[in-house]
């Protein structure tokens, strides 16, 4: 469908649409303020970001560096309060960091003594669960990212993408309903990080989480997504919400086709004066 077809789209100041039209939203920011420092003289990191999540939904936040992309996962994982607003996650308002979000970042920080095994089950190990009755999940997330044969291996003896493969997996460990990604493949090279776009969708395919995935591609945030988000430079709004009406599954075949695009263009569009985020 050509862009200019696509009507769930909204720009600054309209209210935030959910992913599924007329379900309640899963995941809700209303009036999300943070400043770094004092209130009268620091740093505005994001200003008056509303955005309602749908579950089972993807949900991608481009924006360029430094406009407040990171800030707002951080808070909607409970790690760092903000300065106004509220997140609610259902009936439930966040208060702080909660067990069902699993989060993943840009470095896979994996423990090096510990082997691939016991990095996925490190949650387990932390929350005092019963090693041995969680150690069938954790292998059938190591098979479900690829790499059931390589669960006696130490981080030091795998690449970058398979690093974070890891860290995915072990993000998953507990279940959690929903994943909050930031900028996971980031430091890959171009190839894995392609690589690394098909097996998260198909990891998505087959779980239907619910994902809030932080880039500076705009390529691909338009791959993975439902929905885009774009931010403005600092202080961060929301700039637009675009729909991503693709089909799925999506093939990196369909990265050179004109609707596709038509919304990196789309996107880009906002970052005329300061660059492309990619």
């Amino acid at each position: 469908m050509p862009i200019s077809e696509v009507p769930a789209s909204r720009t600054a100041g309209e209210p935030a649409a959910t992913g599924t039209a007329g379900a309640d939203p899963f995941i809700r920011a209303a009036g999300i303020d943070k400043v770094y420092g004092d209130e009268a003289s620091g740093v505005v990191a994001l200003e008056a970001v509303d955005l309602d999540i749908a579950q089972g939904e993807f949900v991608a936040v481009v924006g360029p560096s430094g406009c407040g992309k990171s800030t707002f996962l951080r808070i909607l994982s409970g790690l760092i309060p903000a300065t106004a607003g509220e997140i609610w996650f259902g009936a439930e308002r966040l208060s702080g960091p909660r067990h069902d979000i699993g989060i993943v970042f840009q470095a896979p920080i994996l423990f090096p003594w510990r082997s691939v095994l016991d990095n996925v089950l490190l949650p387990v190990d932390v929350q005092r669960r019963d090693r041995r009755a969680n150690l069938g999940r954790a292998r059938e997330l190591l098979d479900l990212v690829g790499l059931e044969e390589f669960e006696k291996r130490y981080p030091a003896e795998l690449s970058g993408g398979m690093q974070q493969r890891v860290g995915i997996a072990r993000a998953l460990m507990h279940d959690p309903a929903v994943l909050l990604m930031d900028e996971p493949f980031g430091a890959l090279d171009a190839m894995t990080r392609e690589h690394m776009n098909v097996e998260l969708q198909r990891l998505w395919l087959a779980s239907r989480k619910t994902v809030l995935f932080i880039t500076h591609s705009i390529a691909e945030a338009v791959f993975l997504a439902d929905r885009v988000v774009v931010m403005t430079p600092r202080p961060g709004r929301i700039a637009e919400i675009l729909t991503v009406d693709l089909p799925r599954e999506r093939t990196l075949e369909m990265m050179s086709m004109p609707d596709f695009g038509d919304y990196v263009r789309r996107i880009r569009s906002h970052f005329g004066s300061v660059g492309a985020t990619d």
